[in-house]
């Protein structure tokens, strides 16, 4: 039996895919790339109770006009015209926002995110099943999802699953201990991979 049950899964676990999220937080690096770490902070932040909040991309747009205006009156038209082109660069992606959205989530269905369909709660709780019963450790490899994976165990109360940002744990073991999965179709796939027939 195997000791160790490895999972990559750096796109999956989002069942509570937003693409909208998503595209407001494409929305928000984009600019901060743009205008660098200093004035974004300063610019497009906002101190709301004892917290500091980023502002959406709506809002970035009015403050960017109110930007163009500061720097028109300071003289310095430079500045205003490097920040009216900004602008416009992030009004032009507003109003590509739907189509764009609608490309995201087909994306997201067509694409890696739905391969292997490991993430609503029954599956999570036959992961955990799985785990109890072979006693083995069970662990999740998402580099780029470390912490969204990492959230959705803890929301379910599957705290003795870990997760991993890569392989490199399993390095020095002998490879009878372990199994690793990019894919699996079905649970039963699974059970029968560690080992085990499925009740």
């Amino acid at each position: 039996m195997r000791k160790v049950i490895v999972f990559k899964v750096e796109n999956v676990l989002v069942n509570g895919y937003d693409e909208r999220k998503s595209d407001e937080l494409s929305g928000r690096r984009l600019v901060k790339e743009i205008v660098g770490e200093e004035m974004f902070e300063r610019e497009f932040c906002k101190v709301v109770g004892k917290r500091k909040e980023v502002m959406g991309c709506g809002e970035m747009i009015e403050k960017m006009l109110e930007l163009e205006r500061r720097f028109e009156e300071e003289g310095d038209m430079m500045r205003k015209y490097w920040m009216r082109d900004v602008r416009r660069r992030m009004e032009e992606r507003e109003e590509g926002k739907e189509k764009r959205l609608v490309e995201m989530r087909k994306k997201y269905s067509d694409e890696g995110f739905g391969k292997k369909v490991i993430g609503i709660r029954n599956d999570l709780v036959d992961l955990e099943r799985i785990c109890g019963v072979t006693g083995s450790r069970m662990v999740f490899v998402s580099e780029e999802r470390r912490r969204r994976v990492e959230s959705l165990l803890y929301n379910n109360g599957l705290r003795r699953i870990e997760v991993e940002s890569d392989l490199g744990f399993l390095e020095g073991m002998d490879e009878r201990e372990y199994v690793v999965f990019d894919n699996v179709e079905d649970l039963r796939d699974l059970w029968v991979k560690v080992g085990l027939r499925r009740n």
